[in-house]
């Protein structure tokens, strides 16, 4: 990257040194203002790509969207200049070169730290090109390292970032609001697997709920504010400069819902210290500046509701959503100086903005305060009081009883323990496909590196295609892939099984367009990821743990009683321990399993 950064501020320089002054200096107004451009849009075009570019596209959607309309309105100011100004006065030829060359190089840093930033913002594995401004600490702490030989991307950055605190100020200026740009996009880029796990949300993979303080009242010492039920030792902590944040901090929470688009395609969300900025600004206002999260709240193991807290304490530590659940509620906390005031909050590149005048939902005084809420499962909006105030929900509270329409169900059972080893009809925990697919005729079936597992993706075929007995084992794919805390739970809703909503046809008419949904007995929802179709003429498998069926209208064909060739299998990720109280569309119950099944994994 040092190469690419100081070949392309030479090589800018050394054609515009033969141009003359006046030009390159043109040159070099339209390259600012195409600069300004780009940056002003950045977020809106990036969010318009994530929105509606192809899926591959969408990893490079926050490069794309700061270098395309750098490189459009850079053309077409060109191109609008050249037409208005055909000829240019000229200075000494010693003064036109040596001018020239001056204001070729200013361009040629701006169009290098653009480009070497919107590198930075593509999907690339950690310290591609050589270059990682930021690494994490043997504490666990972001901070910086090496910047380039010529910093043009800080350079860049700064220059933008001040401009738009001054002569080019908006109401969300990006120095406020997008401080040290030149680093957010490596900062995504720190995830999971060296940087091979996603570095980018869209919108809506995710939900703002709440937001709590620890500290920011009273006069709580440093040692006590980053100690916890969990562990009692002090948390080391410095900034992203690597200057230690000593004892005048405060605690910022922040709770969120993660959906299922959240996922990564092994079906889990992952998160590390990189991957979440809390922007902060002085009292009286000022440029922003980034901090980087320390720990969180979230579940401890995937068949239990019970949350605890843990630390971004170590060199790449990273925490995952546990089990199957379609959704997950995390706190995220930030330490941060006293008498500053949070201004967004940026999750893998969504922004959400932060109305500091507006108070935090809960206000703790200290962290024995936090970590009761915690225990009692206050803090994540189960039932149950803060300990230092009324009750307070953040977000919805879990769905009850109440919240399920029953009156179309079938109940599955008796009332008496299930047999061991004899799940209800229609219900499989297996991951095994019902047919057999030959290696190398997957199409649009990923496999996990190094085996014949599914990992993700969707394929239709012709009955014929799939007449594969006999085939060498090495060469078979039939299999979905799963995890250690998870089973794969297949549910047949084919025309007159237990789980078919066709059975009352009437009672489901206008639940049709509802996510089909497996609840249980803690009314945790496992969202369907997939489906295998099958019916006289193709067979079509989706296994999507990063996308799950928004409704039935998404299966290839309409299910109908005239239609008794058709099957559908659902497929769910459950996480093993659970005990699967119903099945049902959106929140109208099609199925109620007396007693609930629990699931164990008893075929993988």
């Amino acid at each position: 990257m040092n190469l690419i950064a100081l070949g392309i501020v030479l090589l800018v320089g050394y054609i515009w040194l033969g141009r003359g002054f006046l030009s390159s200096l043109l040159n070099l107004a339209c390259v600012v203002v195409a600069g300004a451009i780009a940056f002003g849009v950045w977020e809106i075009a990036s969010l318009t790509l994530l929105k509606s570019a192809p899926s591959f596209a969408r990893p490079m959607a926050w490069g794309l969207g700061l270098a395309v309309p750098f490189a459009v309105s850079l053309a077409l100011l060109r191109a609008a200049t050249d037409a208005v100004i055909r000829a240019n006065a000229k200075l000494a030829p010693a003064l036109d070169g040596v001018f020239g060359a001056v204001c070729g190089v200013i361009a040629g840093v701006v169009v290098s730290g653009i480009i070497v930033i919107s590198i930075g913002n593509l999907h690339l594995e950690r310290g591609a090109l050589g270059y990682q401004p930021l690494d994490f600490s043997v504490s666990g702490n972001v901070t910086r390292d090496a910047g380039l030989w010529v910093p043009t991307d800080r350079i860049t950055s700064a220059f933008y970032e001040t401009l738009s605190l001054t002569s080019l100020r908006t109401g969300t200026p990006m120095g406020r609001i997008y401080p040290a740009a030149h680093e957010l996009g490596f900062a995504r880029r720190m995830s999971y697997a060296d940087g091979r796990a996603r570095n980018t949300f869209a919108p809506g993979d995710f939900d703002y709920l709440a937001r709590y303080t620890v500290g920011a009242v009273g006069n709580v010492s440093g040692k006590e504010l980053l100690s916890d039920r969990w562990d009692p030792s002090t948390q080391q902590l410095t900034d992203v400069s690597g200057d230690s944040l000593g004892g005048s901090v405060y605690i910022e929470g922040y709770m969120l819902n993660f959906k299922p688009g959240s996922k990564e395609k092994f079906g889990q969300t992952v998160v590390g210290a990189g991957q979440v900025t809390l922007i902060v600004e002085p009292a009286e206002g000022g440029p922003g500046t980034p901090y980087y999260p320390i720990a969180v709240v979230c579940r401890t193991q995937a068949d239990t509701v019970s949350m605890a807290r843990f630390r971004f304490n170590a060199r790449d530590t990273f925490f995952s959503s546990v089990g199957g659940d379609s959704e997950s509620r995390w706190a995220i906390e930030f330490a941060v100086p006293r008498g500053s005031r949070p201004v967004a909050l940026v999750v893998k590149g969504i922004r959400v903005p932060i109305d500091a005048s507006r108070g935090a939902n809960h206000v703790f005084e200290n962290a024995a305060a936090r970590d009761d809420a915690i225990m009692t499962g206050a803090l994540m909006g189960a039932p149950g009081a803060l300990p230092s105030g009324p009750v307070q929900r953040f977000g919805p509270p879990p769905p009850s009883d109440a919240n399920f329409d029953r009156s179309g169900a079938v109940t599955i059972g008796n009332g008496r323990p299930w047999p061991e080893n004899e799940p209800p009809e229609g219900f499989s925990e297996s991951n095994v496909l019902p047919f057999t697919i030959q290696r190398g005729g997957e199409r649009g079936l990923e496999l996990a590196p190094d085996s014949n597992l599914i990992q993700d993706g969707e394929a239709r075929f012709d009955k014929s295609e799939l007449q594969h007995r006999g085939i060498d084992s090495k060469l078979r794919v039939e299999r979905l892939i799963n995890t250690a805390d998870t089973a794969i739970v297949q549910i047949d809703v084919s025309v007159n099984q237990a789980f078919s909503w066709l059975n009352n046809p009437a009672a489901f008419a206008d639940s049709i367009n509802q996510t089909p949904t497996l609840y249980d007995t803690n009314s945790i929802a496992y969202q369907a990821i997939g489906f295998i179709y099958q019916d006289s003429r193709i067979t079509a498998l989706r296994f999507t743990p990063g996308r799950t069926v928004a409704s039935l209208t998404e299966l290839p064909a309409s299910l109908s009683r005239s239609r008794p060739d058709q099957t559908v299998r659902l497929l769910f990720r459950v996480s093993r321990g659970v005990e699967i109280r119903e099945f049902a569309l959106g929140r109208k119950t099609v199925a109620y399993l007396d007693p609930a099944f629990k699931v164990i994994g008893r075929s993988r």
